[in-house]
């Protein structure tokens, strides 16, 4: 079990905004220059075992696509696709340039991070796979001053240093000050619920193909075909939906997110996102546990126990105008929901408009459930957050 101070920091976190990864106001996360800001999570909480990413899930695979039929306007004819099951984003890049992919959850900082490299050689293993202003001898020694290397970072949101945001680049090629004769420039973009950083690094020899291809590289990058991505610390786990254009943010421990749609039958409003604490069956017709007119997860709400609690969400093709914004915290002046049936939770039911969208958030609560339980309930909900619309 985690201690208790550590699910105070998270609950914290999320109450404070910090937690989500996206803000309704400005899709756009923060971003900040490599070699001169990290991205640094909450200095109180030891990742010991945690892994900094973890892989692609939901309704949705990512497709691979290889081979030299280029797509795009900057794919040219020796040019593959590349696309990796735990990773976010796909690129472009000459056949026969090496690729490596890093991830680490950093214990003095707790700095989650995803890289992937590129580079005009095949990368030799160890890492970091990327120019390291610290101690760049593993691929200057391997690459030569013919070298070539493009380096995509994606740094997970649970951050308190940085202050650069937005989008930027690419800026103009600056002296490698650790590495004589070499140069770089960086970049960063945003797409969906994604934003990375992007460094081109080149030698002093590079060839113009090969300063060309490194171009065409860093400014083909872009979100990868999937509909549904996670990334954790260890402690929580960001779940981002690209399809439906929203994050949520929930305890690795306890919780879990279902894989599908727990309601298909009910189309208008369409459910988006169920979260709970126990297994989550999936209804089929007239069967579960229906204590609305519009059914609600019904055979998930039939499986569950007193000490569990559940949260979904709904989104409506109808902005209503009598739906409210959404809360400051949706906890905040709730009263459960009279219902007919004896059955073992309180159940909250709560319209609201963010981004523009119209949703509705259900959340039922085991009335013996913990009350550190309870809190994590109401502060998953609080993490969700919005893309205006979601991608198409």
């Amino acid at each position: 079990m985690r201690e208790t101070d550590e699910r105070d920091e998270w609950l914290g976190d999320v109450l404070d905004g910090d937690v989500a990864g996206l803000e309704p106001e400005d899709r756009v996360a923060r971003v900040v220059r490599a070699g001169r800001l990290r991205w640094v999570g909450s200095a109180t909480v030891a990742l010991a075992t945690a892994a900094a990413f973890v892989g692609v899930i939901g309704w949705a695979m990512p497709i691979v696509e290889e081979g030299p039929d280029a797509t795009g306007p900057y794919g040219s004819a020796e040019d593959v696709t590349f696309e990796e099951r735990n990773v976010p984003w796909s690129f472009r890049h000459p056949a026969d340039w090496g690729t490596r992919t890093y991830e680490r959850a950093s214990l003095d900082g707790v700095t989650n991070m995803l890289i992937t490299t590129v580079a005009n050689w095949p990368i030799p293993d160890g890492g970091p796979y990327r120019p390291d202003p610290e101690d760049p001898s593993l691929l200057v020694a391997t690459l030569g001053d013919g070298g070539a290397v493009v380096s995509v970072e994606r740094f997970w949101s649970h951050e308190t240093g940085a202050t650069d945001a937005g989008e930027f680049g690419p800026g103009a090629f600056s002296p490698d000050p650790s590495s004589p004769g070499w140069e770089f420039r960086e970049r960063a973009r945003c797409e969906g619920t994604l934003c990375w950083h992007v460094l081109e690094w080149l030698g002093p020899e590079v060839s113009a193909d090969d300063r060309a291809a490194a171009e065409r590289i860093a400014e083909s990058i872009g979100l990868a075909h999937v509909d549904r991505w996670t990334e954790t610390d260890g402690l929580r786990t960001t779940l981002h939906d690209e399809e439906h254009g929203f994050t949520v943010t929930y305890p690795n421990e306890d919780w879990q997110v279902a894989d599908e749609n727990l309601t298909p039958t009910l189309t208008q409003p369409q459910e988006i996102a169920s979260i709970g604490t126990f297994n989550m069956p999936t209804s089929q017709d007239g069967d579960g546990l229906r204590i609305f007119d519009a059914p609600v997860a019904p055979a998930a709400l039939a499986s569950m126990d007193p000490t569990d609690t559940f949260v979904s969400l709904q989104e409506s093709g109808v902005v209503e105008g009598a739906r409210d914004d959404r809360p400051a915290r949706f906890a905040e002046g709730q009263e459960p929901e009279v219902l007919a049936l004896d059955v073992p939770f309180d159940a909250y039911w709560t319209p609201f408009i963010d981004a523009g969208r119209g949703f509705y958030l259900f959340v039922a609560i085991g009335r013996d459930a913990s009350p550190q339980t309870v809190d994590e309930a109401w502060a998953v909900a609080d993490s969700l957050r919005f893309l205006a619309s979601p991608s198409p």
